[in-house]
């Protein structure tokens, strides 16, 4: 058969079972011919829409609405004012709009009003709880702002402003600011309403919107009373004009949360007024906000060095230290390591202080950041310790190999000592050097309130009238020499010792999967027997990588790999299955089809998956079609579609038949990908089957997706 003999043939078929089968095959029917669009397609579900099932009446109407056919404008009409059923309503109201009727304006208009007496509804709502009709009600609103109706924005308005209405502000409000310069007047008058919420919705739209008043709405808007009515007009503003001289109001507002939004959602936009913060805001979030734009940003600085963000690496603020320290690496690249370096090595500061630090160094980068790099992967705490390695796996594969970082990582892995190029990260009793005392300007970064306060109890002697103190009791003096004395209280690790040998190891054996190098597989394929399973399936999961970046898996990774296919424990064997199928070697097919009748489906689906990859045909593919489990029947199916003979459609649609049709939507997509036209044939054959009826819900949905 043709193309053309085919479309004629579905649509025949389709418009038939729509007229004479049964209700469940009419709506698959409905919704299928809307897909086909074939010969007769309109007319059939024109005529369905008189059926006596509401559901098919709704699929009928949704597959007009899809294909927005002028002939179908006439019962579709019929149906919105006489068919009481709310989804059949909603998609006649889809349809006629997108046609654009000329008689559906009128209807829509008297919809929005409320309900009609001309127009037949039933009332769901007295069993549900909800109203339906406002959903009628919001698809007639958007429906005639999709036309440009204008003379339906006093209508729009009455519905708004009806008390007994739910409310309709979100539709209502986006239909006037799409009808024209009528809508836009009308939603103007909310910018002055009690209504709070109200204020913003309209905000949002009408911040953007051409009023010819030299800006006086724009103004307007932003002066507004509610915070959160100045961010929504910001936000709208920002985001179609970030560069608009009004939104430099919002870096000077009394909110700090406006203030910070500003900084994120345009200070690149406006570097004056975000230096102008940089030296004067005193809100940490704030300066979080401008502190983050500027390391993304540093040009932003206008050529100045880092002397204006050095500053806030003395914040109390962890947050604030965190984004300086990356702001003035990017800032001052090379020229701010010894900056970094002080925050980073000091104890004292808090983890995202110096993880701060740390970011800000992994992105200068360079060698002579790895001595920082390779001590901080001695470090306790997990964040430091993971970016650290993190970062050592990427500097091993920018240069030669192999190299001390990768050296450093092979050592991690087998638990071996690293040994440090700097002082320990972690120790809080290490001396401060003069020039961290001069560049900090502190000697303890505070960790607490009390802290901070206690820090400096100079401050409040060197006044010289000294009469309006509050006056110190004894049992004061004691409490504060007590909360002064060292050592510090310190909060206690859960594992006594920071973070665990076993933890680093776990980590390090999958960051070494993106290092393609021989002896790193090798090193790999020695932990897949060890005792910690997490540490085997990370190492398998490790080498599955490699495989696929690699040309070949060393012979010994390979062998050690087989070995994992027969281990006790599943997540193992899995992976070692996938790595072995990525290295595509023909002698590995007896340990693959072995894993194709592992007790687990996981590791059955991956085998079989396995196998496609290895040279020639895989026979006997074909027989997991048959797995008790969904996954392995979904790996089987997907094989033998990418390796397609003449048998194959047969066999797929065959399978779309199979286990009462769940897996029908999987097979028409290989199918669609395969031949298409000759799987169309088949399910036609099976629908003209007046004896496997049973079947046809899965032919009418095939020949829905095939097309």
């Amino acid at each position: 058969m043709t193309v053309l003999e085919i479309d004629q043939a579905v649509g025949q078929a389709l418009s038939e079972v729509l007229r004479d089968g049964v209700d469940i095959h009419r709506g698959l029917a409905a919704q299928a011919l809307a897909k086909v669009n074939g010969l007769g397609a309109v007319d059939a579900l024109i005529s369905a829409l008189l059926d006596e099932d509401e559901d098919v009446r709704g699929d009928a109407a949704a597959g007009l609405a899809r294909l927005a056919d002028p002939r179908s404008g006439e019962q579709l009409l019929a149906n919105l004012v006489g068919d009481p059923v709310r989804e059949v309503k909603l998609h006649a109201i889809d349809a006629l709009v997108a046609m654009g009727h000329a008689d559906v304006e009128p209807w829509l208009r008297r919809i929005v009003l409320g309900r009609d007496v001309g127009i037949v509804w039933s009332d769901p709502s007295a069993e549900n709880g909800w109203d339906d009709w406002v959903d009628i009600q919001i698809s007639a609103i958007n429906g005639l702002a999709k036309l440009g109706c204008a003379q339906s924005v006093p209508d729009i308005v009455r519905a708004i402003e009806d008390e007994l209405n739910q409310d309709l502000t979100g539709s209502g409000f986006m239909a006037l600011a799409e009808l024209g310069p009528t809508g836009i007047q009308a939603l103007s008058k909310y910018l002055s309403h009690p209504n709070a919420r109200w204020r913003r919705r309209a905000a949002a739209l009408l911040i953007v919107a051409d009023f010819g008043d030299g800006g006086k709405t724009v103004a307007h808007i932003l002066r507004d009373p509610n915070a959160e009515v100045r961010l929504a007009g910001g936000r709208a503003l920002a985001a179609r004009e970030p560069g608009n001289a009004h939104l430099k109001t919002l870096f000077s507002d009394n909110s700090s949360e406006v203030r910070a939004e500003a900084v994120r959602m345009c200070g690149r936009h406006h570097p004056q007024q975000l230096g102008v913060l940089l030296v004067e805001e005193n809100n940490s979030d704030v300066q979080v906000a401008i502190l983050t734009v500027l390391a993304a940003e540093p040009h932003l600085l206008s050529g100045q060095n880092g002397n204006l963000v050095r500053p806030f690496l003395r914040s109390p603020d962890a947050s604030v230290v965190a984004r300086a320290a990356e702001a003035l690496g990017a800032v001052e690249k090379t020229e701010a390591i010894d900056d970094l370096k002080l925050v980073l090595e000091n104890g004292r500061f808090p983890v995202e202080a110096r993880l701060g630090a740390l970011t800000a160094l992994v992105i200068i980068g360079g060698d002579h950041i790895l001595e920082l790099l390779i001590a901080a992967a001695n470090d306790q705490d997990r964040q430091l310790f993971q970016t650290a390695v993190t970062a050592l796996a990427e500097f091993s594969v920018k240069v030669e190999w192999p190299n001390t970082a990768g050296e450093t990582l092979l050592a991690m892995l087998v638990g071996s000592a690293v040994p440090q190029a700097v002082s320990s990260l972690n120790d809080p009793g290490e001396e401060i050097s003069a020039p961290e005392k001069e560049t900090l300007a502190t000697d303890k970064f505070p960790t607490s309130t009390l802290d901070a306060i206690v820090r400096q109890p100079h401050k409040a002697a060197t006044k010289e009238n000294d009469q309006d103190k509050i006056a110190l009791t004894q049992k004061d003096l004691d409490f504060l020499a007590l909360a002064d004395r060292s050592p510090r209280k310190k909060r206690v690790a859960l594992n006594h010792g920071g973070i665990l040998e076993i933890e680093r190891r776990r980590f390090v054996v999958r960051i070494l999967g993106n290092i393609a190098q021989a002896d790193v597989a090798c090193a790999l394929a020695e932990q897949l027997s060890d005792d910690d399973t997490e540490v085997a399936h990370g190492a398998a999961s490790s080498l599955a990588e490699l495989a696929g970046k690699m040309a070949a898996l060393p012979e010994f990774a390979i062998a050690e790999l087989v070995r994992q296919v027969s281990r006790s424990e599943r997540d193992v064997r899995y992976m070692a299955v996938r790595a072995l199928g990525r290295t595509g070697a023909e002698g590995l097919r007896p340990a693959l089809n072995a894993a194709q009748n592992d007790p687990d489906c996981l590791v059955r689906a991956e085998a079989v998956r396995a196998v496609a990859h290895l040279p020639g045909l895989s026979a006997g593919t074909e027989r997991h079609l048959d797995d008790p489990d969904i996954s392995v029947r979904l790996a089987a199916a997907e094989v033998l579609a990418s390796a397609a003979n003449e048998n194959t459609v047969d066999m797929l649609v065959n399978f779309a038949f199979s286990h009462d049709g769940q897996h029908r939507r999987d097979v028409t997509g290989l199918l669609a990908d395969i031949d298409p036209a000759a799987a169309c044939q088949k399910f036609l054959t099976i629908l003209n089957d007046g004896k496997r009826r049973r079947e046809w819900p899965v032919a009418i949905e095939a020949l829905g997706e095939l097309y």
